[in-house]
């Protein structure tokens, strides 16, 4: 007797450690290519930037201990709640920077990191880079706004303070070398004051003549004094008070570590701060990226969601360079006019440039849709036709050839939302079903439960990594 086994469709197997763009449209993966540099990503919202980008990067990454990745989480910490399960069970080193405690105080994850540590290392190695990377952390701070240069004075001094107290704090106290210490100190007048003096003597001529040069406005003119300091006090506002007063005060790692040991760690970021945090996490995101392009420490992913809510112009002009270093990027956008308003046409065509793949996952700009389609291209097209004779008594058919745009604005505009449009070099456009968090096997099958949005999504593998099985915390042990 012969016995009939159900059909069970074949997996689709992809290797480890590179990123599934999507499916085609018979469910095979589509990888990003060997060596790929930096992903660039459109999507509205509604569009799956958590479920189709940063949650599968994040599972097609997890088998490469080699490669750290870095989120920036800014919805209630999604990301890192669905992850840090995942993480456990397959043994990768995992932690979040949840200041706001969002998914709780106790959570075992939670990591305590300094925003200025690269200040800090630059500091406590002899590091030349200093300067710049205190300047980083100023505009980062303050941020400087495109083609406004008339208004630079009433930006550039408070930086100017700014630059002055971290120096005080780097070489007289570094253990308070932390946006709250600065506050600190910046909004007690009478300590601000002896600082200032006792650094005007120093024999470091950085420091002491920034010192020199605030003192001489203090006493010349007054006025402008207060103005800049109250300016800098209020880019320093957020560390004034409640769980940022305290950030970084003892921190767990250094931002190298996390790069040289392979850390995944998520930015956890409350939904309803998320305009005002931007500057907070660009200062981790510079403390990592100063480690990356400093030396061989590393391999590295950054995850960057909602890039435009947070001032990440250094990052955008890096991009050029990270790949040289083990880096590489996803920007994620709601369209590229939201790039354009808040860092300029010029960063956003060098983001452009150096973005090898791209990815559209839902089109709600008219003008982005008429740009996408134009380049995509045209295509031969067949077109009939319905005529009548002259005697009125028949009619007559006809059969033309044209060319016409292979995806209209209004196609785009109405792409079904599981389907998405790629391009890659050397290959070009491609029109293809997005891959989902819960379609990636085996670690679909681990993911924690989304806290804004519930449980986890039913498991439906239709691509698995090769990557090999879990081992629990028995046979650890044992």
């Amino acid at each position: 007797m012969r016995w009939l086994r159900p059909f069970r469709p074949r997996r689709r197997h992809a290797p480890a450690g590179r990123r599934i763009l999507g499916l085609t449209f018979d469910g095979r993966p589509i990888l990003e290519p060997k060596n790929a540099g930096s992903t660039l990503v459109f999507a509205a919202a509604g569009g799956g930037k958590t479920t189709c980008v940063a949650v599968p990067a994040i599972e097609c990454l997890l088998a490469d201990p080699g490669r750290a990745f870095f989120a920036n989480d800014v919805k209630q910490g999604e990301i890192a709640a669905q992850v840090a399960p995942l993480c456990a069970i397959h043994g990768r080193k995992f932690g979040m920077v949840d200041d706001f405690a969002v998914l709780g105080k106790d959570n075992p994850f939670r990591l305590s990191l300094n925003p200025f540590g690269a200040a800090v290392e630059a500091v406590r190695n002899d590091d030349d880079d200093l300067p710049f990377i205190i300047d980083n952390i100023c505009h980062a701070l303050i941020e400087e706004p495109k083609e406004d240069a008339k208004n630079f004075y009433w930006r550039e001094s408070p930086r100017e303070f700014l630059a002055v107290g971290l120096n005080i704090l780097l070489a007289r106290h570094p253990r308070l070398a932390t946006p709250g210490g600065l506050n600190a100190l910046l909004r007690d007048p009478r300590s601000w004051h002896r600082a200032l003096s006792d650094a005007a003597d120093a024999d470091d001529m950085i420091l002491a003549t920034g010192a020199h040069q605030i003192l001489a406005l203090m006493a010349d003119n007054p006025e402008h004094y207060s103005q800049h300091l109250r300016a800098a006090l209020s880019a320093l506002k957020i560390y004034a008070s409640g769980p940022l007063a305290e950030a970084g005060r003892s921190p767990d790692l250094t931002h190298r570590e996390l790069i040289a040991d392979g850390w995944g760690v998520c930015f956890v970021n409350p939904a309803r701060h998320t305009d005002r945090l931007g500057a907070h996490y660009a200062l981790h995101f510079l403390a990592l990226m100063n480690a990356q392009l400093s030396g061989n420490v590393g391999a590295a992913d950054y995850i960057l969601d909602e890039v435009c809510n947070a001032p990440m112009r250094d990052a955008l002009n890096r991009v050029t360079i990270q790949r040289a270093y083990r880096a590489r990027s996803i920007f994620i956008a709601q369209s590229r006019q939201d790039i354009v308003r808040r860092y300029g046409e010029k960063e956003t065509a060098i983001l452009e440039e150096n973005c090898t793949t791209k990815q559209w996952l839902k089109f709600s700009n008219f003008e982005e849709a008429e740009r996408v389609s134009k380049a995509m291209g045209d295509g031969q097209a067949v077109s009939t036709g319905l005529g009548l004779s002259s005697n009125r008594n028949d009619y007559s058919s006809n059969y033309s050839s044209g060319r016409e745009r292979l995806f209209t604005a209004d196609m785009l505009m109405k792409l079904p939302p599981d389907e998405q449009i790629v391009h890659l070099p050397d290959v070009g456009f491609i029109h293809c079903k997005k891959i989902r968090q819960n379609e990636i096997g085996p670690f679909c099958f681990d993911l924690g439960a989304n806290p804004l949005e519930g449980a986890p999504l039913p498991p439906d593998p239709k691509v698995w990594l090769d990557v090999p099985p879990a081992r629990d915390a028995g046979e650890d042990a044992a």
